[in-house]
């Protein structure tokens, strides 16, 4: 129900216009009843709010993949995601991680 964080609409219009990219959306409600036509709904009003149904924006819209299972992928994009390099993090790290939008200026 919130808004989008700024410039992530512009982002994903960047991605959708571009061939090199094939753009999915993923999120732990993908498997849950509803969720993908909730996420499909929040993300139209959105994207087509900011890009108009015409100009091809509906086409670019509807080229998005919505898969029920995580995808393979060449990156993802993830709010609590660890970049995995060839070392794991300490338990510690783990236990005091938060997310970008739950840090405060300290964590920064």
């Amino acid at each position: 129900s919130d808004d989008p964080v700024p410039g992530a609409i512009r982002f994903l219009h960047e991605l959708l216009i571009d061939p090199r990219f094939r753009v999915a959306v993923y999120s732990s409600r993908s498997g849950q009843r509803g969720g993908v036509q909730a996420m499909q709904t929040w993300l139209a009003d959105h994207y087509l709010d900011a890009f108009g149904w015409g100009s091809g924006s509906a086409t670019r819209f509807d080229a998005i993949d919505w898969p029920t299972e995580k995808p393979p992928a060449h990156i993802t994009i993830d709010d609590r995601g660890y970049a995995f390099e060839g070392q794991f993090p300490s338990l510690d790290f783990i236990a005091a991680f938060r997310p970008w939008n739950r840090r405060g200026a300290a964590d920064a």
